[in-house]
């Protein structure tokens, strides 16, 4: 009995010790908050003045917001992720290649652009050892109606890692060319359509200088032009704008030539590969001869121009902003003015 009763009297004591300490860290506990964990890393919420000002961006341009994201991105994204698990672009990878390494291809394709006539086609494709050991061919055929046709073939040899040698051959006819007239003041809603024919053979070399865009580009050839009276998209023809003076005369209307190309193109790049940063410069130059036959005395035109751009990168999520600046020019070599689908510019 007296062995049970000290026991007892034991636990009893470790009872109210730990009763005791209990009741000692339960004030110091509820007096102490424990910090809020930062869950996301993003700074805490601000009300200064900009944040206010921000406010009424967010809500013109909510609509937008909500139209993006719950009508386009998270249907799209849906779509895709199912795509995905399904495997179904590897299915259609597979479909559309063949070779040991996947190394050929035939495969549709489809253009749209408002204002102008779609078309649809394929595109066939072999790397490297389509004839022979670095030998690739490529291969394209679109129609979009019946003054609508694109065929193309270019065969290319690779003569070392950074240099190749190619022949393309070509043929585009399309009545759907917009012009907008000639010089600064002319309107966008002076809308003119015209079509081409043309056909070209042009050989190529290419060496490049490094792994990055740097390079040289040389190219020679025949090209076959012939204006087309053709119209589209419900606009006026530009024969039709000419006879109601709504455009001056045009040099070119119903031409048909052959002319000599001879062209050169150089681009310099400081741009390092990823994941280096992509800060840096680019300059492109490039310039084009262009030499037809009219009697005793070679005239045609020559094109140059170039690209320069200035990219920073800003350091976080592969964001580069970049600034460029394209100057084109086109010069007259001869005594006959430069047909006005070859002046400078999208559209002539």
């Amino acid at each position: 009995m007296n062995a049970r009763a000290a026991n007892r009297r034991s636990q009893l004591r470790r009872w109210v010790l730990g009763l005791a300490l209990m009741s000692c860290a339960l004030p110091a506990a509820a007096n102490e908050k424990r910090e809020v964990p930062d869950y996301d890393g993003r700074p805490p919420g601000s009300t200064d003045a900009i944040d206010v000002a921000l406010w009424v961006p967010r809500l013109v341009l909510l609509p937008l917001y909500v139209v993006s994201e719950y009508a386009v991105r998270l249907p799209v994204g849906a779509l895709i992720s199912v795509a995905e698990r399904s495997e179904v672009p590897r299915y259609l990878y597979e479909a559309l290649t063949f070779g040991e390494r996947q190394q050929g291809g035939l495969y549709p394709v489809g253009y749209a652009d408002f204002g102008f006539r779609p078309s649809v086609g394929a595109r066939f494709f072999w790397n490297g050892d389509a004839l022979f050991d670095g030998n690739s061919v490529r291969a394209a055929l679109a129609y979009g109606g019946r003054h609508w046709l694109l065929a193309t073939v270019s065969d290319r040899y690779q003569l070392s890692e950074a240099s190749g040698v190619g022949l393309r051959l070509s043929f585009l006819r399309r009545p759907d060319h917009l012009f907008h007239g000639l010089g600064p003041r002319s309107e966008d809603d002076a809308n003119a359509r015209y079509g081409l024919q043309q056909l070209a053979a042009i050989g190529e070399f290419e060496q490049r200088f490094g792994r990055g865009p740097s390079g040289v580009w040389l190219s020679g050839g025949v090209r076959t032009v012939r204006f087309r009276d053709d119209t589209c998209c419900g606009d006026p023809a530009v024969v039709e704008r000419v006879a109601t003076g709504a455009f001056p005369e045009l040099t070119g209307i119903g031409e048909r030539f052959t002319a000599i190309v001879v062209g050169a193109q150089l681009a310099l790049d400081s741009r390092r590969p990823r994941p280096e940063p992509r800060s840096g410069a680019l300059l492109r130059l490039h310039a084009e001869n262009t030499l037809r036959w009219r009697g005793v005395e070679n005239v045609g035109w020559v094109r140059y121009g170039g690209h320069a751009e200035g990219f920073l990168d800003l350091g976080w999520e592969a964001r580069v902003l970049s600034l460029a600046l394209d100057i084109e020019l086109v010069d007259p070599v001869g005594s006959e003015p430069v047909p006005f689908f070859e002046l400078a510019g999208p559209a002539g």
